[in-house]
């Protein structure tokens, strides 16, 4: 039997019946959700002492992965975990092809350097720019040196250039987000003495331009973003007669303000942004969150290129997730990533149970919902990405306990009906019975048989 196939067991009864049953039973949730196809998943020891943060997908359908790997190199212990920002270059299977480390060494006895890549993006030229957030802190030192380094980078990840921005001096700027600009170059904002910045860099690492002001205020990595045009669209909260709204600035590919809008959904609510993504027609879409009000939950919001609403909708799904990451489908529609947390009455603190992915068509309609979950693991999402072959997938973290996470890797097909493969940075999936896989209304009991090359699992 080929490893595309399923196989039909009668147990006694008439195989037409069964046929019959399985056709209404498919054509009752074909709309919603589709039964699991053929998956397969693999393990990497290499993951074990590296971090991940971030992806980025590669022409050829690989992967770029950053985060940090913790290293031995220091020879006392007690003071603190030394790391170092961290590349791994991935074919498209997932079998590494390289890595590359940015390690700094320490700054002194008492700072224990630490370097992790939380934002990555490959240019047309074919190199890579990196943030890379970094601290040479320890319990002894608190006040040691932090700051952000802007990397750019060959295809093989060499290093080309860098820029240090650090928070060791007072009054020195802090990158809070980092994004593409047209010119192999990018554009990074963040915070300084001076008040809120942003900067354009070429693809040399020379200054284009720098401009500062409150309208440039953005505090996390995903609240800026490139546009179609060229320019950029950055989003904050901003508080309107003491309620929280959300600010959306769009500015030129000059750095100068096209327009400064404010959004709120429905009064006495906190309407907040989470992910920006540039649309091909000149506008944006927001992830956000709204609270407080009647509809509290994941806010959707598309505006124009005039800054103007499109629509707006609340996914008010009481086990709907914040939403992290966002990717715009080849149609028109968005892909949507987030980790569904339950309370844990042991710990009294909410945990990470599984990763939750959804499709959403204008105007807000979710056309469907998927859950990828483990039963004996929690699951953390990052990042959402989609592959030139139009598959899906997304980037986060599992294990048994908090303390126990490490890196996952998951790659789905189109329209989230079957994992393609999985790769993992824990010895502990080691064999095809511990094996999960999206969960929904699929036939959830669906379980590998066997490992065949390139690691495949037949379902029974």
């Amino acid at each position: 039997m080929k490893n595309t196939d399923l196989e039909i067991v009668s147990g006694g009864r008439s195989g037409l019946f069964w046929i019959a049953g399985f056709l209404l039973w498919a054509v009752s949730v074909s709309a919603y959700c589709a039964p699991l196809e053929v998956f397969w998943e693999k393990s990497d020891g290499d993951f074990t002492s590296v971090t991940l943060e971030s992806v980025a997908i590669m022409p050829d359908g690989g992967f770029l992965l950053g985060g940090s790997i913790t290293s031995t190199t220091l020879p006392f212990t007690g003071l603190g975990t030394s790391s170092a920002a961290y590349l791994i270059r991935n074919d498209p299977n997932g079998r590494k092809l390289w890595t590359k480390d940015f390690w700094r060494g320490p700054v002194n006895v008492l700072g224990v350097p630490q370097g992790s890549i939380v934002a990555l993006f490959t240019t047309e030229d074919g190199g890579f720019f990196c943030l890379e957030q970094f601290s040479a802190t320890s319990v002894f030192n608190p006040s040691g040196q932090m700051g952000e380094f802007v990397i750019k980078t060959d295809a093989s990840g060499n290093r080309l250039w860098e820029t240090y921005y650090t928070t060791y001096q007072a009054g020195c700027p802090r990158v809070n987000a980092i994004a593409p600009a047209g010119d192999n170059g990018c554009a990074i904002a963040g915070t300084s003495a001076q008040g809120s910045f942003m900067t354009r860099f070429n693809s040399g690492g020379v200054t284009v331009w720098k401009k500062v002001g409150a309208e440039m205020y953005v505090s996390a990595l995903n609240n800026l973003a490139a546009g179609a045009d060229g320019g950029f669209f950055l989003a904050s909260s901003k508080t309107v007669e003491s309620v929280t709204t959300m600010r959306v600035v769009k500015v030129d590919s000059e750095g100068n303000v096209v327009w400064d809008k404010t959004f709120q959904h429905g009064t006495n609510t906190v309407t907040a942004p989470g992910f920006l993504l540039g649309t091909p027609d000149g506008g944006c879409m927001i992830s956000g969150a709204t609270r407080g009000g009647t509809d509290t939950g994941p806010l959707f919001l598309k505006l124009d290129s005039a800054g103007e609403k499109e629509w707006e909708h609340v996914w008010s799904d009481p086990n709907a997730p914040d939403v992290v990451s966002m990717a715009r489908t080849r149609d028109g529609d968005y892909l949507c990533l987030g980790t569904r947390m339950i309370y844990d009455s042991v710990q009294r603190l909410m945990i990470p149970q599984s990763a939750t992915l959804a499709r959403v068509a204008a105007p807000g309609k979710i056309v469907w919902q998927k859950n990828y979950e483990r039963s004996q693991y929690l699951t953390w999402a990052r990042r959402l990405f989609i592959t030139p072959d139009g598959a899906y997938g997304f980037l986060g973290s599992r294990g048994p306990t908090l303390n126990e996470m490490t890196p996952l890797l998951v790659k789905i097909s189109s329209e989230a009906k079957a994992e393609v493969w999985a790769r993992y940075g824990s010895a502990t999936i080691a064999s095809p019975a511990a094996t999960g896989f999206l969960t929904g209304c699929e036939v959830s009991s669906l379980r590998g048989t066997e490992f065949e090359e390139p690691g495949r699992i037949m379902p029974r």
